[in-house]
């Protein structure tokens, strides 16, 4: 995005904020309806910014001014397209486009849209540049004061968007957005007509302006509500009204058809009819979606067609051919309310789950409807068009996920989706012809702050977006938080915080998901968080007091409370192993399951408390531990993560463990480490642990010289000693050999072999890789050789995966 304001002044610039005055904004009162609000919206940054809010006025005043409309329905514009001063076809030929400039005639900085969401994007942009964050409400994200304000003359920013409709669902948003919801907002007066029932968090007019708020910043225009046990028109009149004046298409879950929400039926119907069912309730289901169309039919809106069974599930005995019966009723009834041919109406059919297998056994739709694929829930995309489907219509869709509630797992915490992976995927779409709709599920929305705006930045400028574009667009938007000198340290944090997540999602963690005894990967992965959560404290200290809750929000929550999470899970499968091996350390590490599970839940308590002055209460209320099955526990609760305690052993104290093996002495007869080579020269850990409470004396004794032991040759074990054997190559013998490291105590001794190649070729000269414990691992990325050609080549994406791609 080019920039066109400034707080310096250059030579033909136009003043918008100096000595103390803004410039007013001009509109005309018959423009279309949310641009008024959106340019009171722009009027009133400029006071957060500048301090003076720039008035709205209906009439052109002499000298200088902003001027804001839409071309067909603002005389303003229409008078400056007529004299050459903006391009008029270019509003006119592209959807939610706009223009903003300086031009002479004043002069005046213009905000020209080709539609009404054009010109509101435009206001938007203009408060953006200014100094207002778009997530400035959701991130705590201050304004960024300026005591003067340039247009500059020598830019011109002219945009649309790539994909028609951007936006974003609200689904799972139990409990942690509804438990915020009821405690900043409460709940819904009951009523019996509608028919609400008590307890209903108030997902209310006051909340939504502030999404839809967010949404126009993002130059989003789409957006499923919050259904899980609420109903958008319903339980607040206003909603449906005000979503439709500030410019907003409203559509319904993949699940709900026809602008119905479930709640809808389940209120009316549930305790006499029980579940929707066509089979069943077919007329009770066709006036029930007509009524929904005639209450929407003067709105914005994207109408769903087709039909799941309820609570999201498969339809049952209903086959796909009772559902093409379903979509040709349902075509009907939009031509009918709507008044007009139901080609002419925008609707899409969700290919998600079981519904994309009715597509593939031969089921269609009219092919003017949009066709909704689905990634497979985890962020990977299941089917693109074909060359024939890219020829429909209707075009085609993306619904994607952050966040899935179901099985075979859950993933709904924390934001655990890379840039990247976003990048690959919707690319791909976009090349495929899918890219008429993407709408994204966020669940409860908060934590997902970065992947959101990154997934709508591509939604409206995809040829932006390159693989080397990736990690600067990530510094720009931390730095349009938190600053440039910050940013590039910020930016690599959250990076970070997402690659270690995505590894292994927080609710997937348990004890034996990353092995305690090979290669160390459960305790490199528990210091790779640790290291990331010491830097994310040590920057604190340069986080102005302003920004210090947008830090939280981003980097020291997820940080802090996702290291935990780590040490948890690795004191888990230690004390198991541990215990396994009777070592009594393993007592300890079950205390420290304890205190690591209050300590988590005391960073929870600290966000809630201290975040904002305690105005996110609720938000982090997702469990993360306690998972049996793929629901979620209604709490975090160490119920089902089990420790074991070890009793105090009077005899045989000594215990032996190696790298490479669960087993331990003096269970095991043998006692052997890995091998070792002179190309990966390794070095390998032996562990000397105490079975009893009292301790032993111990000391080491080697068969070759070229054995090396780091560590305390001899000493007291009191709770458990740890060795690291290595090779001397300049001392060891060509070839095959072995050797020992005895561990010697008072009562008895234990022999550790050691096995070892020594070849005769020089590492520096060796080209390629070679075997590590009969394994070999090579990065895509240090490829050898590459073959390419005109149409196919390969391309590193440097924050793809735990290690680039």
């Amino acid at each position: 995005m080019k920039t066109i304001i400034t707080t310096n002044h250059e030579p033909g610039s136009l003043a918008l904020f100096v000595d103390g005055a803004a410039l007013p904004i001009v509109i005309d009162p018959d423009d279309c309806r949310g641009v008024g609000r959106a340019a009171l919206a722009l009027g009133e940054d400029f006071a957060k910014v500048c301090g003076t809010v720039a008035t709205v006025v209906q009439e052109i005043p002499i000298g200088p001014r902003i001027i804001a409309g839409t071309v067909g329905h603002s005389r303003y514009i229409d008078e400056l397209v007529e004299s050459g001063a903006i391009d008029g076809v270019f509003l006119r030929s592209n959807d939610e486009s706009f223009i903003i400039t300086v031009v002479d005639e004043g002069p005046s900085l213009v905000v020209a849209g080709g539609d009404r969401r054009g010109t509101i994007f435009g206001l938007y942009e203009i408060s953006r540049q200014i100094g207002i964050n778009p997530w400035h409400f959701w991130l705590n994200v201050p304004p960024k004061v300026a005591t003067s304000l340039y247009a500059l003359r020598s830019v011109t920013l002219a945009e649309y968007p790539a994909v028609r409709y951007r936006g974003i669902f609200l689904n799972d948003e139990a409990p942690s957005l509804t438990n915020w919801i009821l405690n900043t907002y409460g709940t819904v007066k009951p009523s019996e007509d509608p028919p609400i029932p008590e307890g209903i968090a108030a997902y209310g007019s006051d909340f939504y302006t502030k999404l839809f708020d967010l949404l126009l910043r993002l130059k989003a225009n789409y957006l499923l509500p919050a259904m899980w046990n609420n109903a958008f028109s319903e339980d607040d009149a206003q909603n449906a009204l005000l979503a439709d004046q500030w410019g907003i298409i409203m559509g319904t879950s993949h699940q709900e058809p026809m602008t119905r929400a479930q709640q809808e039926w389940d209120r009316r119907y549930r305790s006499t009819l029980g579940h929707w069912n066509y089979s069943r309730h077919k007329e009770e289901l066709l006036a029930f979606w007509r009524e929904g169309l005639e209450r929407n039919r003067e709105r914005d809106t994207v109408i769903t067609i087709g039909l799941r069974g309820a609570d999201d599930t498969p339809m049952g005995e209903q086959s796909w051919r009772t559902l093409e019966e379903i979509v040709e009723q349902q075509r009907a009834i939009i031509a009918d309310v709507m008044d007009r041919p139901a080609d002419q109406v925008p609707q899409l059919w969700c290919l998600y789950k079981e519904v994309q297998s009715y597509y593939e056994e031969g089921m269609r739709v009219p092919d003017d409807v949009i066709l909704l694929w689905s990634d497979d829930n985890w962020g990977n995309l299941r089917r693109v068009p074909t060359q024939t489907e890219r020829q429909r219509p209707g075009g085609a869709g993306i619904y994607y996920h952050f966040d899935y509630h179901g099985d075979p797992r859950n993933y709904q915490w924390i934001n655990t989706t890379q840039i990247a992976k976003i990048w690959d995927q919707m690319s791909l779409a976009r090349r495929y012809g899918a890219d008429r709709l993407w709408v994204v599920n966020v669940g409860h929305f908060k934590g997902q702050e970065y992947p959101i705006s990154f997934f709508l930045d591509l939604a409206w400028q995809p040829e932006q977006f390159r693989a080397e574009s990736l990690q600067p667009w990530s510094v720009a938007w931390c730095a349009s938080i938190f600053g440039d000198e910050l940013a590039p340290k910020i930016s690599s944090l959250i990076e970070r915080i997402v690659e270690l997540n995505s590894r292994r999602k927080p609710e997937l963690l348990y004890p034996l998901a990353l092995s305690l005894i090979n290669y160390r990967e459960a305790e490199l992965f528990v210091e790779a968080w640790e290291t990331l959560r010491d830097e994310a404290e040590e920057l604190v200290a340069a986080i102005a007091p302003s920004l210090s809750d947008a830090y939280l929000h981003l980097v020291l929550f997820p940080a802090r409370s996702s290291a935990i999470l780590a040490d948890l899970h690795l004191a888990v499968g230690r004390n198991h192993l541990w215990a396994s091996q009777g070592r009594l350390a393993a007592n300890e590490q079950a205390r420290l399951v304890e205190e690591l599970f209050d300590a988590f839940n005391k960073q929870i308590e600290h966000y809630h408390r201290e975040c904002g002055g305690g105005m996110w209460r609720g938000f982090m209320d997702q469990p993360v531990l306690g998972y049996i099955d793929w629901n979620d526990p209604p709490k975090n609760t160490l119920e089902h993560i089990h420790t074991a305690f070890v009793r105090d052993a009077r005899y045989h104290r000594l215990g032996v463990a190696v790298e490479g093996s669960s087993g331990h002495w003096p269970s095991l007869t043998a006692c052997s480490l890995p091998s070792f080579d002179n190309i990966n020269d390794q070095r390998r850990r032996v562990e000397l642990f105490n079975r009893s409470s009292v301790p032993y004396a111990y000391r080491i004794e080697c068969s070759d010289r070229w054995i090396q032991v780091e560590g305390p040759l001899k000493g007291m074990v009191e709770d458990q000693q740890e060795l690291w054997v290595s090779i001397d190559w300049n001392e060891a013998p060509i070839g095959s050999s072995k050797g020992w490291v005895k561990v010697l105590t008072d009562e008895r001794y234990k022999e550790v072999t050691i096995a070892l190649e020594l070849l005769q070729v020089d590492r520096s000269e060796i080209k390629g890789y070679a075997e590590i414990d009969r394994t070999l691992v090579i990065d895509a990325i240090e490829y050898q050789e590459l073959w390419e050609d005109e149409d196919n080549q390969w391309q590193d994406v440097a924050l793809y995966g735990p290690f680039g791609a």
